[in-house]
C-alpha cells in the first residue's frame, strides 16, 4: 500500500510523503486520485511508472542496473524470478531511454534462456531508436551484462557457463571478430570480460561474468575489485565475507 506508517505512528503517502495523517484511511481518502492511479499503474510510491522514472531522473539518477533475466518472455521470468514480469521490465527500459537514464541490462543466463538474448538485444535497440537514443562507448555507454549462475546462497540449480562458454555465446551472436578485454577499472579480472559490438543504434557494450564456484564454494575468490562494507564498517572481500557470514547463521 502507498500509505505507510511513520515512526511517530502517523501515516504518509509513499516513501517521500509527509507524516501528517492520523490513520491509513485518512491518508487514502486524502489522495483518492493517486490511489486510483496506483491501482492501474502499481509502483512502490503510488505513481505511474513514467511519473516515477521522471522523478528519479529529476532527482539526479543517471545510471541504473536493470535485471532482465527473462528478456521479453514472461514465462522465463516466471522460471527465474517467480513472476511474469516481461511487460513491466520492458516499460522500465523504455522509460530509461525516454528520460535518458543510462541502463546497464543484467541477464543471468543458463540453457533455458540463452536463446532469448537475441530477442532482448533487438528490443533494446528498437526501444532506443524509438526514443531517439544513440549508443556511444563514451557519451551513452549502454551495456548488456551476461552472467552465469553462482551456486552459493539461494540460487537456481542449473548449469553454470564458464568464461569460455560465455565467450562462445557472444561470438555466436556477433561473430568471431569480437575482441574481449579482461582489465576492468584497472583490475586484471579472471572471471569477467568486456567487449563491444555494432547495432543500428550505435556501438553497444557488453560484459560477461563467470560465477562458477571453486572448491571452497566461492566465485571470483581473491578479487581486488569486489568488496563489501562489514558490520564493523570495514571493507572486506565480498564473496569470502558472504560465505563466512553464511556459515555463522
Amino acid at each position: 500500500m502507498p500509505c505507510t506508517k511513520c515512526k511517530d505512528g502517523k501515516y504518509k503517502w509513499g516513501e517521500t510523503g509527509e507524516c501528517k495523517y492520523d490513520t491509513k484511511e485518512a491518508c487514502e481518502k486524502a489522495n483518492p486520485k493517486k490511489y486510483s492511479e496506483m491501482k492501474q499503474y502499481p509502483t512502490p510510491l503510488g505513481k505511474t511508472y513514467e511519473e516515477y522514472a521522471k522523478e528519479l531522473k529529476e532527482s539526479g539518477l543517471n545510471l541504473l542496473g536493470l535485471s532482465m533475466n527473462g528478456g521479453t518472455n514472461s514465462d522465463l521470468y516466471q522460471l527465474f524470478d517467480n513472476g511474469k514480469y516481461a511487460k513491466s521490465k520492458m516499460i522500465a527500459l523504455d522509460n530509461c531511454f525516454k528520460y535518458k537514464m543510462l541502463p546497464h541490462i543484467n541477464m543471468i543466463v543458463d540453457p533455458s534462456n540463452v536463446n532469448e538474448i537475441p530477442n532482448l538485444l533487438e528490443y533494446i535497440v528498437k526501444t532506443a531508436l524509438k526514443n531517439n537514443i544513440r549508443f556511444s562507448p563514451t557519451r551513452f555507454p549502454v551495456m548488456i551484462r551476461l552472467k552465469s549462475i553462482g551456486k552459493m546462497g539461494i540460487y537456481r540449480d542449473t548449469y553454470t557457463y564458464n568464461i569460455n562458454e560465455l565467450q562462445n555465446i557472444v561470438k555466436n551472436l556477433h561473430g568471431n571478430n569480437v575482441t574481449f578485454y579482461n582489465t576492468i577499472d584497472g583490475h586484471l579480472e579472471k572471471r569477467s570480460m568486456t567487449y563491444s559490438f555494432p547495432t543500428k543504434a550505435g556501438i553497444m557494450l557488453g560484459k560477461i561474468t563467470d560465477w562458477s564456484v571453486d572448491d571452497d564454494g566461492c566465485p571470483d575468490s581473491g578479487s581486488t575489485r569486489r568488496g563489501i562494507l562489514t558490520d564493523n564498517y570495514k571493507v572486506a572481500p565480498f564473496f569470502e565475507y558472504y560465505i563466512k557470514k553464511q556459515g555463522e547463521l
